[in-house]
């Protein structure tokens, strides 16, 4: 391999090991992110150089008082790998690792924290891109590929999937066997949940995603480097925007590490691992790929050709989207506001029941009376605590960090709102410019003259 993105390692000393066993296999480079109190478990070994690294915390991470969940103490989070790659030049690897806790058929909102996560990631994976920089994102977003969080982050980030890229989306078997669910990752890309997987082979049907084979949650994103053009539209005004500045090929994805461990019998992770490999071309090369695409076989070397996948664009970000993720971040806040003063007004409780029960343990005539009274003071004092600290300091948090969120969204909203009706007054013009040249009031004139954006992969 030549990058290995590692999520879930939550050891120092593990990752040690793997650091070391990697670099006989000639990942030289490595980078462990340190975060929260007990750490990310996101890790990156490299081939190539790593020149700078970045660690970027998510503002919405889970919520204090749900322990056993974690995902606030490890503090979810993105971290990147800078890598200078020979001729194809900067690189930067993102390896994260998504809020866990409800899936479908949950309600969306119980979802926001996911779906804050991955806007925050598109705009990273976004801002790389247009600073000329090739952009993979690899890691565990715990969603399914038709989730609110995918398309978000697909469509924000411009970040095309290695796995839609290189393979069709059928499975081409439905009966419950062990060659079914060999089928379906080989298929469908399946990296949870799997029957096959010794971790995951006690779940019941219903945690299986919808087909009852596993989910795909684990995927390996890409966007080529950008570059910006500035022109002038007809009314003389400077319009910016960013084109895509190579070509990026995913030759092969897979899904591999699904056998058990030799001598252990055990998977090797409750995931997968995904594997792909990609070529990088120039922008250059796409009028030299036509060419050899029109040009008659006969007269042209089959050892010359270069084979591109016509990879599809990425999602593009539209109102609809941006309404779901608000109304679920906005539902999301009124549940927060309730929980906080649910767990205040238990804190104001406890404020009146601990001097009350350690005045009247000292009238108590029994000594091992007194000891209990003493005890029970003591636990709904820190229980009254924890309710302080949940309540006003974890609840003003996490509503600080949906509403920053979603002013973002409604910036975005209202550019594209703006851009949509400077889009519909356009055609209106032109469907008056139609009539009037034609003098048929037919109104079929669609506008389809503008581009739509796409960039040099949409042929």
């Amino acid at each position: 391999y030549d990058v290995v993105a590692l999520q879930e390692l939550w050891v120092y000393h593990d990752f040690c090991v793997i650091r070391d066993r990697a670099k006989e296999g000639g990942l030289i480079y490595s980078k462990w992110f340190h975060s929260a109190a007990l750490g990310a478990g996101l890790a990156i070994l490299s081939r190539y150089p790593i020149i700078e690294s970045h660690f970027y915390a998510y503002a919405l991470n889970g919520h204090a008082l749900h322990f056993i969940e974690g995902d606030f103490f490890v503090g979810k989070a993105v971290g990147s790998c800078l890598l200078d790659v020979p001729l194809v030049g900067q690189v930067e690897v993102f390896s994260t690792h998504l809020y866990a806790p409800h899936d479908v058929p949950a309600p969306e909102w119980k979802r926001a924290h996911r779906t804050a996560q991955a806007w925050e990631l598109g705009k990273l994976a976004k801002a790389s891109a247009e600073r000329g920089r090739t952009v993979f994102v690899c890691g565990d977003l715990n969603s399914v590929p038709s989730s609110l969080p995918i398309t978000i982050l697909q469509a924000h980030g411009q970040l095309r999937d290695s796995w839609q890229s290189s393979h069709p989306t059928n499975l081409s078997c439905i009966t419950n066997n062990e060659a079914s669910y060999r089928n379906a990752i080989k298929e469908e890309g399946i990296t949870c949940d799997s029957l096959i997987n010794t971790f995951t082979a006690s779940k019941n049907a219903a945690n299986r995603g919808a087909k009852g084979f596993g989910k795909r949650l684990d995927y390996i994103l890409f966007r080529p480097a950008a570059k910006r053009i500035t022109q002038r539209d007809k009314h003389g005004r400077c319009q910016t925007e960013f084109i895509d500045d190579q070509v990026i090929n995913c030759d092969d994805c897979h899904v591999t590490l699904t056998d058990p461990i030799p001598v252990f019998g055990y998977s090797y992770s409750d995931h997968f691992a995904l594997q792909a490999t990609f070529t990088i071309y120039p922008n250059s090369m796409e009028s030299i790929l036509e060419n050899q695409l029109n040009h008659d076989s006969s007269s042209t070397s089959t050892s010359t050709k270069l084979n591109l996948n016509h990879t599809s664009p990425p999602p593009t970000l539209t109102t609809e989207h941006l309404n779901n993720s608000l109304s679920a971040l906005m539902t999301k806040y009124r549940s927060s506001e309730r929980s906080s003063s649910f767990q205040l007004c238990l804190f104001g409780i406890c404020l009146v029941l601990v001097p009350g029960i350690s005045i009247a343990a000292s009238f108590q005539p029994l000594s091992f009376l007194n000891w209990i009274f003493t005890l029970l003071s003591v636990l709904i004092g820190g229980f009254g605590m924890t309710m302080l600290y949940t309540g006003f300091l974890g609840g003003n948090w996490e509503r600080s960090s949906i509403k920053e969120v979603c002013e973002e969204m409604q910036f975005e909203l209202e550019r594209l709102r703006k851009t949509d009706q400077r889009k519909d007054l356009f055609d209106q013009r032109k469907d008056l410019f139609d009539e009037r040249n034609c003098g048929v009031g037919n109104g079929n004139s669609n506008g389809n003259s503008i581009g739509n954006g796409n960039g040099i992969l949409n042929k």
